[in-house]
């Protein structure tokens, strides 16, 4: 039986994000083979997904924001604040949101409302982490791989949508 069908026959299930079952079951017996190839799948459908995301953001060179090691921690969520969190407010509100598509993956969302500037209303952040093994702890350590940017504008000063592209 072909791949394919072996994946409509069995009893597969996308979970919230697009999370695939781990366990494959075929004619009530496990298949380890589709499970390796469905842990792939998976794999490769995060991947996309993370790059169709990333791609609404405008890309920040983190070798420009900050050292090596500010950039690897215990908590993304932390490394995240430390790096990005110190935007200029007036007032406005900060949100914040820690996500694991992946046991071995964070996106950290900030989202800033109320920037100091006459153009900008807000500012969002997306970081993407990475767990990096380090032999002489038992903790994850958590590397930011990816970091990007949104704005929305001012009312009367550009989109009121959130977007890679600054406000005039």
């Amino acid at each position: 039986m072909g791949l394919f069908a072996k994946l409509l026959g069995s009893s597969l299930m996308l979970v919230g994000l697009g999370f695939l079952s781990s366990s494959i079951m075929i004619g009530g017996q496990a298949d380890p083979a589709l499970s390796q190839e469905t842990g792939k799948i998976t794999s490769q459908y995060m991947a996309v997904s993370a790059q169709s995301e990333r791609e609404n953001y405008k890309a920040i060179a983190l070798e420009k924001i900050a050292s090596a090691d500010a950039l690897i921690g215990n908590d993304p969520k932390a490394i995240a604040l430390s790096v990005f969190g110190k935007t200029e407010s007036e007032g406005g509100s900060r949100d914040v949101k820690v996500y694991y598509p992946q046991p071995n993956q964070a996106v950290v969302i900030i989202t800033q409302i109320g920037v100091a500037d006459d153009s900008i209303r807000g500012i969002r952040y997306r970081t993407d982490f990475r767990t990096r093994s380090k032999p002489s702890s038992t903790s994850k350590q958590w590397k930011m791989v990816w970091a990007g940017s949104q704005v929305t504008c001012q009312p009367g000063r550009g989109h009121q949508d959130w977007s890679a592209e600054l406000g005039s």
